[in-house]
């Protein structure tokens, strides 16, 4: 997230496009892992595995938060200026 922050203090619509396409890119990788490792944990608990499930939560607790930040770094970066 820190390289998305020169191109959201420079506010040019260039930099705010280029910001853009990669925190839609973020997202999209972000999205992805949840959903996997989500599915990972759920497998592992079902099948007997709960030392292998608290690991893959940790790691979904992860990627939640890293999520979060592209979510509030995206939402900073285009708020209108006053």
């Amino acid at each position: 997230m820190r390289r998305i922050a020169p191109a959201c203090s420079e506010r040019t619509p260039e930099s705010k496009t280029k910001g853009s396409r990669i925190i839609v890119g973020v997202n999209k990788v972000e999205h992805y892992e949840i959903a996997i490792y989500g599915s990972l944990a759920d497998f592992a608990q079902q099948l007997g595995f709960p030392d292998a499930a608290g690991l893959l939560h940790l790691t979904l607790e992860e990627e939640k938060a890293a999520d979060a930040k592209a979510e509030s770094t995206r939402r900073n970066c285009y708020q209108p200026q006053g």
